[in-house]
């Protein structure tokens, strides 16, 4: 046992050697970082967590206001419009365009006012943006009780059972309290679509722009389109279509397939064709042959054969969530971009026309203004003979009349339209229906005249007692 010496000196405990010594603040600047790479291997050194230094290596989380977060979203979204030469090359139209997508998206607008914007074109970006919006049903539409409840995330709902489409990309979501069309509109579906462009100098139609299912309302009036491609007969909801005051020089067939149109308007277009002179009340052309030969190519039987719609096969190949291809072409998209380098330029942008969205841009060389592409882009149509249901890319025969009726409703006078072939002597039947309509106007004046027969008079009147 040993005693405490009175004549030893006491040491107190020393501190943890982590722990910084007490020097006075030093209020120069820190020295600027090394320029020696580093290396991502090599962990720091292992701190004792009471040491003072230990606080120090915490990295601050920086707080952001909400109008700070909501430029960087705007600078984000208008990002996918810069141009590959940067930002000063950024014009005033792109900028229109990124608005409204970033309008479509924050405020959930689907009526947009475009007219007098000194626009050129359609943007297919401004496009595919509202394809890829997807419109829910309110929690008071949910049909049947075994309906999955949606969840609630950040005040937007996301329904577990969204389409099939929306699974094959990431697509903003919405419900239809949240939308606006109908607080404008009284009536209005909140998924529907408005683009008026009016008074603009937009020459050229994109291919995306015919599908967009929900489009109901598109007002052109006012600019210098020169060609109104056969595609648009594929928006089915279309309800109103302004075309007048454009340089058209005539009309496609395939305006009788927009059943929900109530309403058109083409005149005044100064371009139109005019009729040959003819005695004939509904005025019809000579028959134009397309393809120099009565048998198709071998290029345009593959390209029936990819716009043909897909077999079983293909369908149980498929994934069930994702949406089912339209034809036989985009069961095999997207192509290897090595692949597409090797195919020419109108091969190209017939599979554009096909299915647009699936070619990249940059991939496909703009036509000239001058060129007339009506020749050499066409999408998958229908021969118009009500007798034939086969389909084509490339029509074998072309034939204008002049209606003064389209899907039903007048236009406000006569104006050329086309009507396309699959093969030769599919466009006789014109022919067919303007003698059955010359039949039954013959039939009603022989009807017209029994009527009005005078009666044989001798002379005599007829007295009260005769029969």
């Amino acid at each position: 046992m040993s005693w405490y010496n009175p004549t030893d000196s006491y040491a107190p405990p020393s501190s943890p050697g982590s722990s910084p010594e007490m020097l006075p603040a030093d209020s120069s600047p820190a020295s600027s970082p090394g320029i020696e790479p580093l290396d991502l291997e090599d962990e720091p050194p292992a701190l004792d967590p009471f040491a003072g230094a230990f606080g120090s290596r915490r990295v601050k989380r920086v707080n952001l206001s909400s109008n700070d977060r909501d430029e960087d979203q705007r600078a984000f979204k208008k990002a996918r419009y810069v141009p590959r030469n940067g930002l000063q090359s950024l014009t005033a139209e792109d900028r229109v365009w990124a608005d409204e997508s970033t309008r479509a998206y924050e405020e959930h607008w689907r009526i947009f006012h475009l007219a007098g914007k000194d626009l050129t074109r359609v943007d297919t970006q401004f496009i595919r943006d509202l394809k890829s919006m997807v419109v829910l049903p309110g929690l008071e539409q949910a049909a049947g009780p075994s309906r999955k409840s949606s969840i609630d995330l950040n005040g937007r709902k996301f329904d577990h059972q969204a389409p099939a489409a929306a699974a094959r990309q990431i697509r903003r979501t919405f419900s239809r309290q949240e939308s606006k069309n109908s607080a404008i509109l009284p009536g209005e579906r909140d998924e529907n679509i408005h683009l008026y462009l009016a008074k603009n100098r937009i020459t050229k139609l994109p291919n995306e722009l015919w599908t967009l299912e929900h489009l109901t309302i598109l007002s052109l009036r006012g600019n210098k389109i020169t060609y109104l491609p056969p595609e648009i007969g594929n928006l089915k909801n279309l309800r109103d279509l302004n075309v007048s005051a454009n340089r058209l020089k005539y009309l496609p067939s395939e305006l009788n397939n927009l059943t929900s149109l109530v309403s058109i308007h083409v005149h005044p277009n100064k371009l139109f064709l005019e009729p040959a002179p003819t005695q004939r009340q509904r005025p019809v052309s000579e028959v134009e042959c397309v393809m120099p030969s009565s048998v198709p190519s071998l290029v345009e039987l593959c390209l029936r054969v990819l716009g043909s719609p897909p077999t079983e096969e293909m369908q149980l190949k498929l994934n069930k969530e994702e949406a089912p291809p339209q034809n036989v072409l985009e069961y095999y998209l997207p192509l290897d971009h090595k692949f597409m380098g090797t195919i020419s330029q109108p091969l190209l942008k017939t599979l554009d026309a096909c299915s647009p969205g699936w070619i990249p841009r940059e991939m496909i060389i703009q036509a000239r203004d001058c060129e007339d592409e009506s020749m050499h882009v066409n999408g998958i149509g229908r021969c118009a003979n009500p007798n034939h249901t086969s389909l084509f890319v490339h029509h074998a025969e072309q034939r204008y009349s002049w209606e003064a009726s389209v899907a039903g409703l007048s236009l406000g006078g006569v104006a050329p339209v086309r009507w396309r072939g699959c093969c030769r002597g599919c466009l006789s039947f014109l022919d067919e229906e303007e003698k059955e309509e010359e039949e039954e106007e013959a039939l009603e004046i022989n009807c017209i005249q029994l009527q009005l027969e005078p009666v044989a008079f001798d002379g005599t009147l007829p007295g009260f007692e005769d029969d």
